[in-house]
């Protein structure tokens, strides 16, 4: 199961990835089994394996235009194959914004 768990990962929508239930739909597996799995094999959740990929979409978004709405945000980056809520774009911006250097914290907000 451990190999199985490996490529699916591996294999999977980085915009989406697969959540525990759904590997334990797929590998015929309790959810809890597969969440001890993916801990004992030192891979994130699902969110944390999508974040990456979602903090860059969306700075690449700021960066194009510094005055998007998050709700414009969530739109485009659904658009672009995330499946994301207004909540969570809101909350990731706040975290792009605050670690962004001084020069440029003005200009996105």
């Amino acid at each position: 199961m451990k190999e199985r768990l490996i490529q699916l990962i591996k294999s999977e929508d980085k915009k989406n990835p697969y959540t525990d239930d759904q590997l334990a739909g797929i590998l015929g597996a309790r959810r809890d089994e597969v969440t001890i799995l993916r801990g004992e094999l030192g891979i994130p959740d699902s969110r944390e394996r999508k974040k990456p990929y979602l903090v860059n979409a969306l700075k690449e978004l700021i960066l194009q235009n510094v005055k998007i709405s998050d709700r414009e945000l969530t739109r485009l980056l659904n658009r672009q194959g995330f499946n994301v809520s207004r909540f969570i774009v809101s909350q990731l911006r706040k975290e792009i914004v605050g670690n962004m250097n001084p020069k440029n914290t003005s200009s996105v907000m």
